[in-house]
């Protein structure tokens, strides 16, 4: 106690709107019992790591709006007790990210810097019936346009898992972003920074061995792979339209 961390990730609540195939195979809510201990290690933070905590992370397990707890933090966030925070970053789907829902965490919007809305997918199908189930296109679109419209944010990225059922998309999802956050993108040489992030799918638990093995496309042994490199060629032609970061770059 001596000496606290100056960097946290709520990582501690799985509860997210979608079920996404590669990362679990049903709906996660938190259970009454469940909210309770992730709302006593909530007041643990505040109680203790508050006062040097320099930049907060929620979330990466779940998503930060559908989560009861961590929407609760985020409402009543109360700045006097991180004095020191520079920086409230959210990890979200996007699909409860509406105007609604960020009105009421007004009181963190100063420190939100950094927002990761994860989507995996360029077009409705692929969307709606592979990657992202439970989501809703339309829904996705029309938030991406609110964030889009919100200045504070200086730091965005627009991320995509890579995987076997997705990969011929990478380049139709670049130029969407492009088109979402053209605004975005005409000021992005002053302060803001807008970025589209592609990472290889992870051996996650929910994937079984076999069913990880089909995805990885990534993987030289993939019988897709030489298709896969194609596609990452092409995405890196619009560099110079958009910063593009990944973990697929050896493959250039």
């Amino acid at each position: 106690m001596d000496s606290t961390p100056a960097s946290i990730n709520f990582t501690f609540d799985r509860s997210c709107n979608l079920k996404c195939p590669s990362c679990r195979v049903e709906l996660i809510m938190a259970k009454p019992g469940k909210v309770d201990k992730i709302n006593t290690t909530l007041d643990f933070i505040n109680n203790n790591y508050a006062e040097n905590v320099r930049k907060i992370f929620i979330t990466g397990s779940g998503d930060p709006f559908a989560s009861k707890s961590f929407r609760k933090f985020l409402q009543e966030f109360d700045y006097k007790k991180y004095p020191n925070l520079q920086d409230l970053s959210l990890s979200t789907n996007g699909i409860l990210f509406n105007k609604k829902q960020w009105d009421l965490i007004k009181n963190a919007h100063p420190y939100i810097k950094t927002v990761e809305i994860s989507i995996d997918a360029a077009t409705k199908n692929t969307y709606e019936n592979v990657t992202r189930l439970g989501g809703n296109w339309e829904i996705l679109m029309d938030n991406l346009e609110f964030v889009n419209s919100i200045e504070s944010i200086e730091n965005l990225r627009l991320s995509f898992v890579v995987q076997q059922s997705n990969y011929k998309e990478m380049y139709d999802f670049t130029n969407l972003i492009i088109d979402k956050f053209k605004s975005r993108l005409e000021t992005q040489r002053t302060k803001q920074n807008t970025i589209v992030y592609f990472g290889q799918i992870a051996p996650w638990e929910a994937l079984t061995a076999e069913s990880y093995k089909k995805q990885a496309v990534a993987e030289p042994t993939h019988p897709e792979h030489n298709e896969l490199i194609k596609e990452v060629g092409k995405v890196f032609t619009l560099s110079n339209q958009i910063k593009i970061e990944s973990n697929l770059t050896n493959l250039l």
